[in-house]
């Protein structure tokens, strides 16, 4: 099997965006000049060499029965607060040897830096661009390794109980409650597959800080009844 990168970039996502203010948001996307998928290959190939010994595995070229292309970009999601998340999303697709057909496809979206507004010296369009590349790098990482444990099949139990979130999800300009499963709870994260119809994963896995949920209301599977979660802000 191997992987290809590639072409992607970065957006800048605001539903409400229009006239003056969308033209001011889209001028700054130049400066906003993070080369996301040399962060992402440069990550791989580190993480790769610690594997080296699943032979199936090649980074390019070489023969393969099944090509995993990966196409790394990032979107800032403009929230009402003014302010902006960066979200890393990875989209991986699986194809045939003969390119004519996608077997699989999913998205690792990452976000684990807090909102900051777009300009200023803290702003991720900043001039020295500190901010972004240290939380790009950092978040790719963590696509990267999410990615990489998700190949061994390790990370997809969704034997877990159902629970409501209410966040800024990607591409929500407002806080909105969703059905989720939360696959693992690590030290400062949550590893989610998001709910369609409060039944099917959709967009892949989600990993969010675990302050990142405004509401947090757990679901036991035998009754059905919710209970809220103590934790909750």
């Amino acid at each position: 099997m191997s992987f290809l990168l590639g072409l992607a970039g970065r957006a800048i996502h605001d539903e409400g965006r229009k006239g003056a203010t969308g033209k001011k948001y889209r001028d700054l996307e130049p400066r906003l000049g993070a080369d996301v998928p040399s962060i992402c290959r440069n990550i791989l190939t580190l993480k790769m060499a610690a594997i080296q010994e699943n032979k199936d595995w090649l980074l390019e070229g070489g023969p393969a029965h099944r090509t995993l292309e990966l196409y790394p970009f990032v979107v800032f999601n403009l929230e009402d607060s003014g302010k902006a998340r960066l979200w890393t999303v990875l989209k991986v697709e699986l194809w045939n040897r003969e390119w004519n057909s996608r077997e699989w496809w999913t998205r690792y979206i990452v976000t684990l830096d807090v909102p900051r507004p777009m300009t200023g010296e803290d702003g991720w369009a900043s001039p020295d661009g500190r901010a972004l590349k240290t939380a790009l790098h950092k978040s790719m990482d963590k696509a990267v390794g999410i990615f990489l444990e998700d190949l061994s099949l390790s990370i997809r139990d969704l034997n877990v109980a159902q629970e409501k979130m209410n966040g800024h999800w990607l591409y929500c300009w407002e806080a909105k409650e969703l059905n989720v499963k939360v696959l693992r709870q690590e030290e400062n994260n949550l590893v989610l597959a998001l709910l369609a119809d409060g039944t099917e994963p959709f967009s892949g896995i989600t990993i969010v800080p675990k302050d990142f949920p405004e509401v947090r209301v757990k679901r036991t599977r035998n009754k059905g009844t919710q209970d809220p979660d103590p934790t909750s802000k």
